[in-house]
């Protein structure tokens, strides 16, 4: 009874048994579910690995968009009138695009003033040599704001080369004062074309006729006695569409032609040519 006991309690191990069949079975099932578990992880680390780069190439896609109201940095933005004033000199020369340039090739115009606003006629006839009393600028002188900046700039309307600071003190300057021509229609014209008449600045807020004579003196730097002969005096009823200051007339008497400007004419001979 008692061997019959242990053969019962213990499995055999001898070959005829079915114990060591099921043990190996289970020890093969174990290493299939250990490589299963395996390949299960690594599906799963692929996946999250592939779902991360998608997260950072969205998140990348989507933070160089700025959101609707943010305020992303600005590129290459405009630099304020106060950079680019700083970048200008007064008597530096502009290009039509507002380029410095040098003033000895054509330019536009050229600085007169860095803050000096509304850029007033007086300050332009100032910078260019005259006496903003008396002298009367072109129509096309008149000085103006360079876009962007708080710089007053002055042209001529035309292509200048050269500065023009100063310019009125010679005869290079008659280009710039405003003369007026009676033949035909009467127009205003450069004094460096031939005229019949030269406007003369006044500071009356209605010139007389003597007031126009003491101004018209200045300009010529001569009497009017000196050139009674030739030229006469005229006060003007209309008011100056450049500084709104008025006027007085000095023009020629009879068919001659004035060819340059009589501004500081001084004991010069009049510059008069018969009519063509």
């Amino acid at each position: 009874m008692a061997g019959q006991g242990d053969a019962d309690s213990a499995p055999s191990t001898t070959s005829g048994s079915k114990w060591p069949h099921d043990w190996r079975w289970l020890k093969s099932l174990g290493a299939v579910g250990a490589v299963a578990a395996v390949v299960i992880a690594a599906v799963n680390l692929s996946l999250n690995i592939s779902s991360r780069q998608t997260q950072n190439r969205h998140y990348k896609a989507t933070s160089d968009v700025s959101a609707p109201g943010d305020s992303a940095p600005a590129v290459n933005a405009s630099p304020s009138s106060s950079a680019l004033t700083t970048q200008l000199a007064v008597g530096q020369c502009l290009s039509g695009s507002g380029h410095v340039v040098p003033c000895g090739v054509p330019h536009q115009s050229e600085v007169l003033s860095l803050r000096l606003l509304p850029c007033p006629v007086r300050s332009a006839t100032t910078y260019l040599g005259g006496d903003p009393d008396v002298d009367v600028l072109v129509d096309g002188a008149r000085p103006s704001r360079l876009a962007g900046t708080t710089a007053c700039v002055i042209g001529a309307g035309a292509p200048i080369t050269g500065s023009v600071k100063g310019i009125l003190l010679g005869s290079l300057g008659d280009s710039w004062r405003r003369c007026i021509d009676y033949r035909g229609k009467p127009h205003d014209v450069p004094c460096d074309l031939s005229h019949t008449g030269e406007y003369v600045g006044v500071e009356a807020a209605a010139p007389d006729l003597r007031q126009c004579e003491s101004a018209a003196q200045t300009y010529l730097a001569t009497t009017i006695d000196q050139v009674a002969a030739y030229l006469k005096v005229s006060s003007l009823s209309v008011v100056d569409i450049g500084n709104g200051q008025p006027r007085c007339l000095l023009s020629v008497r009879g068919a001659d032609l004035l060819t340059a400007s009589v501004r500081n004419l001084g004991p010069n001979t009049l510059p008069l040519v018969p009519p063509n």
